[in-house]
Formats: structure tokens, C-alpha cells, sequence
């Protein structure tokens, strides 16, 4: 279940929202222990629900 933001119920920034949508982000270093190589990289990842992204790009 999605939960509206207290936003979109204040008087004050009410009018100027057009879409709320829930993003989730995450940040960060992967590390590979396997064979011979000691390697960690960096991660970034976003996770959007596409039809309220569709919605801000309108």
C-alpha cells in the first residue's frame, strides 16, 4: 500500500504539486573476493514506479 505524502494535503505546497510518486535509491561498493582478483565497484541504483515517471515527464 502507497501512503500520500503529508504534501499533498498542506494548504501551502498543494497547489503547486502535480504528481507524487515513491522513488527508492541505493548507494553502494560491491566487492568480488573470487579467484585471483580483489575487486570492488561502486553502485547506484533507482527504483521508480514507471506510470508516475511517465506522469513528471508530461
Amino acid at each position: 500500500m502507497i501512503r500520500r505524502s503529508a504534501a499533498a494535503h498542506d494548504r501551502v505546497p498543494h497547489p503547486m504539486i502535480n504528481v507524487i510518486t515513491p522513488m527508492q535509491s541505493l548507494v553502494g561498493i560491491a566487492r568480488n573476493f573470487s579467484g585471483d582478483h580483489d575487486v570492488s565497484k561502486t553502485l547506484i541504483g533507482l527504483g521508480v514506479i514507471p506510470a508516475g515517471r511517465d506522469r513528471m515527464r508530461q
